[in-house]
């Protein structure tokens, strides 16, 4: 069984090659958590009951940008407006803005998405937007089979 980091690593990795897929020329910086091997301070290597013999524990180390941003992209046809993504797994969108509102984004220079895989494979985008000072967003968009379908896009 896949551990949901792994899946989400995968889903980082999904979108990752869907954007430079579909856009040419775009530079793509992929923020995901690697693991990191450490020595165990309490055997120096020779194993004990902390690191159950083994001498070495492995941690992981989170990447993301701000603590919430898994992505970031700079798309040919946004002429240099870094697009910065919060990629997830979860129904429970609200954790997410919550995290992203931490960050002072200013939306006339970036822009800011949510991109949602839901249980039947569909990835839902979700642009960020201010709404009288308080972070919101809505779909723009979703993705099925690889095929991109935009919702439409009130100006905001």
């Amino acid at each position: 069984m896949t551990s949901t980091r792994q899946l989400g690593i995968n889903y980082q990795n999904w979108i990752e090659s869907w954007l430079l897929e579909k856009f040419p020329g775009a530079a793509v910086h992929n923020l995901k958590p690697f693991a990191t091997k450490i020595t165990c301070f309490a055997c120096k290597g020779n194993g004990c009951g902390k690191c159950k013999g083994k001498g070495d524990i492995f941690i992981s180390q989170r990447q993301d940008l701000f603590g919430c941003v898994d992505i970031v992209a700079v798309l040919p046809k946004d002429c240099g407006r870094p697009l910065f993504i919060q990629a997830t797994l979860h129904t429970g969108l609200g954790k997410k803005l919550k995290d992203l509102s931490a960050v002072p984004w200013d939306f006339l220079h970036v822009h800011v998405q949510i991109w949602h895989k839901r249980s039947d494979g569909v990835t839902i985008i979700h642009k960020v937007y201010n709404h009288e000072g308080v972070l919101a967003y809505r779909k723009i968009g979703e993705i099925f089979r690889r095929k991109y379908t935009k919702t439409n896009d009130q100006a905001k």
